[in-house]
């Protein structure tokens, strides 16, 4: 399963991040403008990170739609 995470970075989105990373075997893309807050999910490798504004990278975000499950 790949899971799309739009706003990676924030309260909500980084700890969803770690616990289905540590709960779970499957895969995560995370968007959002920063990855402070990120930390070692960043090495981790069924995460991935795409440092991007959601409002102009229209394109980025339908493809990674398209390629995710949920």
């Amino acid at each position: 399963m790949r899971i799309l995470i739009v706003g990676a970075n924030g309260f909500i989105g980084h700890s969803l991040i770690d616990r289905i990373l540590d709960t779970t075997d499957w895969s995560v893309c995370g968007i959002d403008l920063d990855a402070s807050r990120l930390g070692a999910a960043l090495a981790r490798p069924r995460f991935t990170f795409h440092a991007a504004d959601m409002t102009r990278e229209r394109a980025l975000v339908e493809q990674e739609v398209r390629d995710s499950d949920v």
